[in-house]
């Protein structure tokens, strides 16, 4: 029997509407939202130390004598009106674990139960620290696998102290994690031992999971970010989030980043759609944004001269802006400026002249609700007079090097690719300066011509930027180059007649020799990576032409002397010069960094010391 054609294609399209209307259905029945954030964790171990029932669960041990570990309502400092309770970060906070410094040898731990690592996890805590003191007694941070017995030091809050330039008192996170851990049982202790010292207070103790299920919550500080992921499963073309408190309030990116400017407990919602229908995910108080208190640092100003003796260089009656460079998002600022006006200032970013030559220091408080917290910078900021300049910043010391080209020698030294000349370039100084001498810190300096002479001059820039007129120039001979391979030290290369310049100038070396079988002379360097700043020239001898070396930033460890230029134009005295770091060892009393915090002893780079009899040395050591 034949099916009437037209009857066919009916039932046909009725089939296919049908199949389409089943299939929509399907497609909106599977489209379902889901929402998590790489930031959300499950706490499956806390201590809050908030009664003494809690705090028992934790063994307490003194090398000598009894435990000193105390609950504290508040924390307390010698000299510090710092009052705030960790309640200021957990509002259900109580009290916190303490122990008070001694001037007697203390040696006492604190020590966790038995804690099984889960996979992603991390362990986090909270100490009150007034770093200024911990040089005399550290408080350090230990896991112990229990299995081997070997033990793992996480942390100490004096050498984290000294590698972020905090000072306090502040409640500061620590969080460290746990991969290596995984599976394994474990014990966390706190160590604290020495001599005087500070008070401690540690305080929310917990070991977290990250975690992507409906139960997990975000625990953030203010101002930080949260990283939002679309889990959702039906094929969704469009999203739309939002969030409640955060910045950007709403989003239609797939994978949205959000901050949080106020502290609270937050929802987020998320409907996602696609042309068969849309779904809604929620959750509620999903994000806890808790306070936390700034970290204080002092941003030097840009204006004026880098120096390897001062933090920077700059002229008196011009102004220099300072910047706050402070974490935690401070919302008051509260500057002092020795020898500057204003004195004082509450920007955030001020401006400052100094009026007298000198050299002076500064400090910084920040707060917020949480708490406040200060820096400080002792005798870094030289105004007027003389002093050596260079273009390398103080965080980089410790990279000093020769820069190796293999069996070609040297950059910025003796090679074999004819480049007879390097040039380290200075950009215009806020007032006009003398020059009248330049020191060179060299990395090698082996020769077999110790007559040639290492020749440096002073040089203007030419129309296209590059060295130019020759202005003043000064000679050494190869053999009397200076080098220590204990100490950085300096050659010193003196031109006969200062010269005078408002302009940039440039210091070219020339002379160090083609002879890469028996001469190895080099300069110290900094070596930065690409797309950073350069201020090294190199001379191709076979072209004839100068060229920045851009494809390697570098600079060299050059520094002209420089005066700055008053109405009388008094000659000033010879700056500090740089004492050998095993002398200036023996006889110190103290030892800081340029920034002006102390030091447990010589550190690689630039040293403040104070001498036994009151002098102060500027040592540099490798």
């Amino acid at each position: 029997m034949k099916m009437n054609v037209n009857v066919f294609n009916r039932r046909w399209l009725l089939l296919v509407a049908v199949l389409a209307g089943i299939a929509g259905t399907a497609a909106a029945q599977t489209l379902t939202a889901d929402f998590a954030a790489d930031e959300a964790a499950s706490t499956y171990y806390e201590q809050g130390w908030d009664s003494q029932d809690e705090a028992a669960t934790w063994t307490y041990d003194a090398a000598t004598g009894r435990p000193t570990w105390t609950l504290a309502a508040k924390p307390a400092f010698a000299g510090s009106s710092y009052k705030e309770p960790f309640s200021t970060i957990e509002p259900q906070s109580r009290t916190s674990l303490s122990i008070a410094y001694s001037m007697t040898d203390k040696d006492e731990t604190a020590t966790s139960p038995v804690v099984t690592v889960l996979p992603g996890s991390s362990v986090e805590y909270y100490v009150c620290v007034y770093a200024i003191w911990y040089i005399y007694a550290d408080l350090k941070f230990f896991v112990t696998d229990v299995a081997s017995g070997q033990q793992t030091q996480l942390s100490s809050v004096f050498a984290w102290a000294q590698n972020e330039g905090f000072d306090g008192p502040n409640w500061v996170k620590f969080s460290f994690p746990l991969s290596e851990y995984e599976g394994r049982q474990v014990r966390f202790a706190f160590q604290y031992k020495g001599n005087g010292g500070e008070n401690v207070y540690i305080d929310g103790f917990r070991v977290k999971q990250r975690d992507l299920s409906a139960d997990a919550t975000v625990h953030v500080a203010v101002g930080k970010e949260v990283h939002f992921r679309d889990l959702s499963s039906g094929s969704p073309t469009r999203w739309l989030w939002e969030f409640e408190g955060g910045t950007p309030a709403t989003s239609t990116e797939q994978h949205p980043t959000v901050t949080y400017a106020q502290t609270g407990t937050y929802g987020v919602k998320l409907t996602v759609s696609n042309d068969a229908g849309e779904h809604t995910a929620t959750r509620a108080g999903y994000v806890v944004v808790q306070a936390e208190a700034p970290i204080a640092l002092i941003g030097a100003p840009t204006e004026g001269y880098l120096s390897p003796f001062a933090l920077r260089f700059v002229p008196t009656d011009v102004p220099v802006q300072f910047h706050d460079l402070s974490s935690g998002n401070p919302t008051a600022w509260s500057w002092t400026f020795e020898g500057g006006t204003p004195a004082t200032s509450a920007e955030q970013h001020p401006t400052v002249t100094y009026a007298e030559a000198g050299t002076y220091g500064l400090t910084l408080d920040v707060s917020n609700d949480a708490g406040t917290a200060h820096d400080f910078l002792q005798n870094a900021i030289q105004a007027g007079g003389q002093q050596y300049v260079w273009n390398i910043e103080p965080e980089e010391i410790d990279g000093l090097s020769g820069l190796s080209l293999g069996s070609y020698g040297y950059y910025a030294g003796t090679n074999g690719l004819l480049i007879d000349r390097f040039a380290e370039r200075f950009d215009a100084p806020l007032a006009e300066v003398k020059i009248d001498a330049v020191q060179v810190y060299f990395n090698t300096t082996t020769t077999d011509q110790p007559f040639e002479q290492i020749t440096v001059s002073l040089c203007a820039a030419d129309a296209n930027g590059l060295p130019g007129q020759q202005l003043a120039t000064a000679s050494v001979r190869a053999g009397d180059l200076q080098y220590d391979a204990q100490n950085v030290v300096p050659t010193d290369f003196t031109f006969a007649t200062p010269v005078r310049t408002a302009e940039a100038f440039f210091v070219v070396i020339d002379g160090m020799c083609q002879n890469t079988e028996g001469d190895l002379i080099s300069i110290l360097c900094v070596r930065r990576d690409d797309g950073q700043p350069t201020t090294t020239y190199h001379y191709l001898s076979d072209e004839g032409k100068w060229y920045l070396n851009s494809d390697d930033p570098v600079s060299m460890a050059v520094t002209p002397r420089l005066k700055y230029v008053t109405a009388d134009d008094d000659e000033p005295q010879e700056p500090t010069g740089i004492s050998t770091a095993t002398a200036a060892q023996a006889a110190a009393e103290a030892v800081y960094d340029i920034q002006g915090r102390r030091l447990s002893g010589l550190q690689r780079g630039m040293n403040i010391v104070r001498m036994a009899d009151g002098r102060v040395r500027k040592v540099m050591r490798r």
